[in-house]
C-alpha cells in the first residue's frame, strides 16, 4: 500500500481591497499568512495601517499552524490525525467613521482523520472563536450574536444530512437573498462536492439614540447578515462559503456606494487539507 501524504491548505488575511470612486486605489493583502502543503507555522503583523482618511486599523494579524497529533479509537489504539489552526484579527479598526471596531477575530481549527468514517473523509472544521467586540455601525453600537450551532457545524456532509426543514437552510436562503435578490436558490441538499453561502449571524440589535428602541438611523436590514447604510454602502457580517472539506470564512465585507465606491474584505481566513493518494 502506497505511503499517504497530507497535503495542508490554510490562508489567512487581515485586510484587502480597491477604491474606484473617487480614485482608483489597490488596497494590498494586509497581514497575510499561508501555511506551507508540509505544515509547520507562519505568521504576518501590520500595525498602524491607514489609507488617507479612509481606512485604518490599529494592528491586524494572522496565524496559520498545521501538525500531527495522536487519536485513539474506539478500542484505545492510536493513530496519526492531521490539524490546522487559522486564526485572522484586527484590532481598531475604522471604515470612513461609519463602521468601526475594537476587535474582530476570525478562527477556524480543524482536524482530518482518514480514519473517521463519520466525517466521510473530510477534515472537521469549526469556527468557535470567530466574534465581534465593540462594533459599531453609523454610531450605533450593535451587538451580532452569532450562530451557536454553524460555529460547530463541521462537515460538507454534516450539512447535507441537516433535515428540510432545520434552520440551516432558511439562513442559507435568507443570506444569498440578501446578497442577490435575484439569485437563484439551489436545490437541497447540495451536491457531495457543490458549495454553499451562509452567514453565521443568528441576530444583530443596535443600541442608538433612542435607548431600548432597536434601530439605527439610516441604516436598513435585508436579512439577518446584510445592512444598507444611506450614502455609505451594504455591510456583510459573518459569511463562511462552504464546500467539501473546506470552509471560508470572511468576518466583515463591505460594498461602498455614494460618494465613495469601493469592495473591502476584512478578517478572512481558510482551511482545508487532504491526503494523498
Amino acid at each position: 500500500m502506497a505511503k499517504r501524504t497530507f497535503h495542508y491548505h490554510a490562508s489567512a488575511h487581515a485586510l484587502s481591497g480597491q477604491f474606484w470612486r473617487p480614485f482608483q486605489r489597490i488596497i494590498e493583502v494586509q497581514a497575510p499568512s499561508t501555511l506551507p502543503s508540509i505544515g509547520g507555522v507562519g505568521n504576518s503583523r501590520v500595525e498602524n495601517f491607514r489609507l488617507d482618511n479612509l481606512v485604518s486599523f490599529k494592528a491586524g494579524y494572522t496565524h496559520v499552524m498545521g501538525s500531527e497529533m495522536e487519536v485513539k479509537d474506539a478500542q484505545g489504539r492510536p493513530r496519526i490525525a492531521h490539524t490546522t489552526q487559522v486564526t485572522s484579527t484586527v484590532e481598531g479598526l475604522n471604515i470612513l467613521d461609519v463602521i468601526t471596531a475594537d476587535r474582530i477575530v476570525g478562527r477556524l481549527t480543524s482536524m482530518h482523520d482518514v480514519e473517521d468514517q463519520d466525517a466521510g473523509g473530510e477534515a472537521r472544521i469549526i469556527m468557535i472563536g470567530s466574534r465581534f467586540e465593540n462594533f459599531r455601525v453609523a454610531g450605533c453600537e450593535a451587538y451580532v450574536h452569532l450562530h451557536r450551532d454553524l460555529l460547530t457545524l463541521d462537515t460538507f456532509l454534516a450539512v447535507r444530512k441537516l433535515p428540510e426543514k432545520h434552520e440551516f437552510w432558511k439562513l442559507a436562503e435568507e443570506t444569498v437573498k440578501a446578497v442577490d435578490p435575484d439569485a437563484k436558490i439551489e436545490k437541497r441538499p447540495p451536491e457531495a462536492h457543490g458549495a454553499l453561502l451562509c452567514s453565521l449571524v443568528k441576530e444583530v440589535k443596535f443600541k442608538c439614540l433612542d435607548e431600548g428602541q432597536d434601530v439605527c438611523p439610516g441604516v436598513e436590514r435585508h436579512g439577518r447578515h446584510r445592512f444598507h447604510v444611506r450614502e455609505f454602502g451594504n455591510v456583510f457580517l459573518g459569511e463562511v462559503y462552504f464546500q467539501h472539506g473546506q470552509k471560508t470564512l470572511t468576518m466583515l465585507r463591505v460594498e461602498l456606494g455614494s460618494p465613495n465606491g469601493a469592495g473591502m474584505a476584512v478578517v478572512q481566513a481558510l482551511s482545508n487539507g487532504r491526503t494523498w493518494p
